[in-house]
């Protein structure tokens, strides 16, 4: 059944026909979504979502697929989430010497890096970690779900991040310019009150409040803000991400503690 909220944006939308504008709800296809034909009209649907919803805070996750639950990083396994309480369990106990490797590593030298979250930081330069990350640039969401994408259509998630058992963090407010990643991606992150994983609280899937599903158009991508370049600010520009690429010692320390913890290569992320 349609949510009452959407079946309210839909109705009160149906002048766009006139303009060419397909907008429904579809029920199938692996997850409920709102299919719109012209992106454009994304913006309005995050202007509605965030109106009405105005004592809380409404963010968006741009993907190149339809994918059934919303899973950090850390505990993906086969493109989905893992299943095994022991396992998630010990890939935690790795996450979490690597953070005090990091930490102890830099503790004298970069000072950043002892104020600000570690979990924000790996997420963003491509460790695996417990937290999700999120946008507040519907125009981000949607490169990110353009990025790589070798299908037809890119998906918008809209997550409602009003709950207790959610810690947001506004990277722009929390983390120095220097790591300017975070900054170009107008990032956020929301991180769960957990104090033991396991198969089913993982899961971040009962945030999210709606799906929209819309058609690539290559032509969308262009001009340096809607790039690669700005996303993914190399290492001339990113001075966190020049400290963390550089770091040979990093990449051995990843390496032994997937070891040590019996994971596969590359459970643990790399810095990229």
């Amino acid at each position: 059944m349609i949510p009452p909220l959407i079946k309210t944006f839909i109705k009160n939308r149906s002048y766009l026909k006139k303009a060419g504008v397909v907008l429904e709800y579809v029920e199938g296809d692996g997850a409920p979504y709102i299919y719109v034909n012209n992106p454009i009209i994304i913006s309005s649907l995050a202007g509605y979502l965030k109106n009405r919803n105005a004592e809380e805070g409404v963010y968006f996750r741009g993907e190149a697929g339809n994918h059934a639950h919303v899973v950090p990083s850390l505990f993906r396994e086969n493109s989905g989430p893992m299943t095994d309480t022991r396992a998630i369990q010990n890939r935690f106990k790795a996450y979490n010497e690597l953070k005090t490797a990091v930490l102890r590593h830099y503790n004298k030298t970069v000072s950043r890096f002892k104020k600000e979250d570690i979990d924000n930081l790996f997420q963003h330069y491509g460790i695996k970690s417990p937290v999700i990350d999120m946008v507040d640039n519907i125009y981000v969401a949607i490169w990110f779900a353009m990025d790589g994408n070798k299908d037809e259509h890119g998906y918008i998630r809209f997550m409602n991040t009003n709950s207790k058992n959610l810690v947001v963090s506004d990277l722009r407010k929390n983390h120095s310019s220097l790591s300017l990643r975070l900054h170009t991606q107008h990032g956020l992150i929301a991180k769960k009150n957990v104090k033991t994983w396991n198969a089913k609280n993982i899961l971040y899937d009962e945030y999210e409040i709606a799906r929209v599903k819309f058609p690539i158009n290559k032509n969308i991508e262009s001009g340096i803000l809607f790039s690669g370049e700005n996303m993914y600010p190399d290492i001339s520009l990113d001075n966190t991400f020049k400290i963390l690429r550089s770091a040979a010692w990093l990449k051995d320390k990843i390496a032994a503690i997937e070891q040590k913890y019996k994971l596969e290569k590359g459970t643990l992320g790399e810095v990229k």
